[in-house]
């Protein structure tokens, strides 16, 4: 008879295979690099601790790997995969510590069933770099507090001042971790050690170039924020928003919640750990950064986005196995259903991204012939101003990401042409150096777009290079 498969070795294995399922399904279905990391990109060139719209560290990560790789397109579709996967073990280490190996299999691996982790996760940005940043904030938050040496409480300070370096809102991670630490009559205890005063130290230091940084732009990613958010227009906005935020992150997580249940068995079971300081510290990892964000909806009235909450919903499926009545598991049924569930996901994204062109008629941003475009702009400004680099592009967004990622001189971006966000770029330098105006005409939702308004102030001195057309990257008849 067969030995049952150990969780020790299915969940590390499994990680892996999904890490490379999901590198390979981005690198095939998605030709051209997408919106957000041609964004971080263009960023990341520039080398700065602060954006206008956010902190550094996506755009590090994807400028080093581009130059570490060559700009190899595999390795920069391999970022958001690898960052869910890290997620995922995060959540399982800290399980492992909680319950035995396979209650704690169950709540890492029904994750599969969150959006969040697989299609939502379809471009490497900061929510999808927060999952694993704040994820691992937890499970090292938990080990220091319980048995920490210095190098944990090191490693603490470090991955919570990361955790700002990936979101803001990480802060929720850190003001609930905070709370925990003041609640929980154990974690009170560690104060009187040299272990979280450490971690606090590891965390100023790295953190304190930031705020400078921050400063120094008039803290203009959180006004970016709350632009997005949207002020409240009347007082129906302090309880709809909430509401309608809570109800996205249970819509996320609820297929999840769905594999736990294909899990529970019939017989009761007794848990590894029912120390009520564990159970804290669960309830509070689960749904205290939640709350807290529902709190500021409700004062402020704000309606976050749904994706917002990506990291906040990784604890809720160990929280219900944990907190709910123990009862044996249906190992079994729960493999098959976390199996389906993850292959419904993989089927949905070569649903959008191979399928969708020949249902909509048109193509998506992945599908851009963006070497084709980027070297016509190059080859024209090279043609016309022969000897004089080109230094900078502007336009739309995704246009002008583009063109400055896939152009040979790879030059400067202004996104939008705004010239307060794109702070690298002084106006005067793009007058007098010059720079390239690049727009999509058509593209299959707008057709004959003008240029955009920041280029009529150019129009008098610009020379027009005209319009080149390519094919979309697809198979589908556009």
């Amino acid at each position: 008879m067969r030995a049952p498969l150990s969780p020790e070795r299915v969940v590390p294995a499994w990680l892996v295979a999904r890490f490379a399922v999901w590198t390979a399904l981005l690198y095939w279905t998605q030709p051209t690099l997408p919106l957000d990391v041609l964004e971080h990109l263009a960023w990341g060139r520039e080398w700065r601790l602060v954006y206008a719209h956010h902190p550094g560290l996506p755009a590090w990560i994807n400028e080093a790997l581009n130059l570490a790789t060559g700009g190899s397109r595999l390795a920069l579709s391999a970022t958001a995969p690898a960052a869910t996967s890290l997620a995922i073990a995060a959540v399982w280490l800290l399980a492992r510590r909680l319950t035995d190996s396979r209650r704690a299999a169950v709540a890492a691996l029904s994750l599969e069933g969150v959006w969040y982790f697989h299609v939502a996760a379809a471009e490497f940005n900061h929510n999808v770099l927060q999952l694993a940043v704040c994820a691992w904030l937890f499970f090292l938050l938990h080990r220091a507090f319980a048995t920490g040496g210095a190098a944990t409480w090191t490693a603490l300070g470090a991955v919570a001042a990361l955790s700002l370096y990936a979101k803001y809102s990480s802060a929720l991670f850190l003001f609930a971790a905070l709370i925990w630490s003041a609640w929980d009559s154990r974690a009170r205890q560690r104060w009187r050690t040299s272990g979280p005063w450490l971690a606090l130290a590891v965390f100023a230091a790295l953190t304190i170039p930031q705020i400078v940084a921050l400063t120094e732009l008039r803290f203009a990613p959180l006004k970016f924020a709350l632009q997005r958010a949207g002020d409240a227009e009347n007082w129906t906005h302090h309880i709809v928003n909430p509401i309608r935020f809570g109800a996205a992150q249970l819509g996320a997580v609820f297929p999840a919640l769905i594999l736990i249940f294909l899990a529970r068995g019939k017989g009761a079971a007794q848990l590894n750990s029912d120390s009520d300081s564990d159970r804290r510290f669960v309830w509070t990892a689960a749904l205290a950064p939640l709350a807290l964000a529902l709190l500021l909806s409700v004062l402020g009235g704000w309606r976050f986005k749904s994706m917002w909450g990506a990291a906040m919903v990784s604890f809720i499926p160990l929280w219900v196995l944990l907190c709910a009545p123990p009862r044996e598991l249906n190992w079994r049924r729960w493999r098959v259903g976390t199996v389906v569930m993850a292959g419904l996901a993989a089927l949905a994204i070569v649903a959008i991204n191979i399928g969708g062109p020949h249902w909509n008629g048109r193509g998506k941003r992945v599908h851009y012939p963006a070497e084709e475009m980027a070297q016509y702009v190059e080859s024209e400004w090279r043609r016309r101003f022969p000897g004089s680099p080109l230094l900078y592009v502007a336009g739309p967004k995704h246009m002008a990401a583009l063109v400055s990622y896939y152009a040979p001189s790879r030059p400067s971006a202004a996104l939008d042409g705004d010239w307060d966000k794109n702070f690298w770029i002084k106006e005067f330098n793009f007058a007098e150096k010059g720079g390239a105006i690049v727009w999509a005409v058509n593209d299959g939702r707008r057709f004959g777009a003008p240029p955009p308004e920041f280029a009529k102030e150019y129009q008098a001195r610009t020379v027009r290079a005209g319009d080149f057309s390519a094919a979309w990257k697809t198979a589908a008849d556009i």
